[in-house]
C-alpha cells in the first residue's frame, strides 16, 4: 500500500487522519509480520512493544517530514496509533501509555482469537436484546 493508504493494501487513509499538513508513516512491514503471526496462533495475539513513537493521531498534525535518527543506521518513530487501528479493525484492542511526552512509548495490542471473537459478538447481541 501507499504511505497514506490502508495497512493491508490500497484504499483511503482512515478518517481519523487529516492528510493536510501531516506526514504519516505506516508500519507496513510490522503489520505484515503481525498478520502472519496471528495466522499461526489461531487469531490469538498479545503484543507488548516499547520504543520511541507516537500513539495519538494529534501528534501527527503539522508534521511535514518524519524525523530520521542516525546512529550507525537510521530509525524513525513507531506509529503505534496505526498498529492499534489494525488490531481494532480485526476485533481486538490496544492499550497505550497515556504519557504524551514520554521518550519511551509502551503499548499492548490484543486479538482474542477466532473462537473468542465469535463468543464476544454473541454476548454483545444478547446484551443488546
Amino acid at each position: 500500500g501507499s504511505p497514506g493508504g490502508s495497512p493491508g493494501g490500497g484504499g483511503a487513509a482512515p478518517a481519523s487522519f487529516d492528510r493536510a499538513g501531516a506526514s504519516i508513516l505506516v508500519p507496513i512491514g510490522a503489520l505484515r509480520a503481525l498478520r502472519r503471526l496471528t495466522a499461526l496462533s489461531s487469531g490469538r495475539v498479545l503484543v507488548v512493544s516499547g520504543d520511541k513513537g507516537n500513539n495519538n493521531p494529534e501528534q501527527f498534525r503539522g508534521l511535514m517530514d518524519p524525523h530520521l535518527a542516525i546512529h550507525g543506521s537510521f530509525s524513525v518513530m513507531v506509529n503505534y496509533h496505526a498498529v492499534g487501528a489494525y488490531f481494532t479493525a480485526r476485533g481486538g484492542f490496544a492499550l497505550h501509555n497515556p504519557q504524551e511526552e514520554a521518550s519511551l512509548k509502551v503499548s499492548a495490542f490484543v486479538l482474542p482469537g477466532l473462537d473468542e471473537q465469535a463468543r464476544l459478538a454473541q454476548l454483545q447481541e444478547q446484551l443488546q436484546e
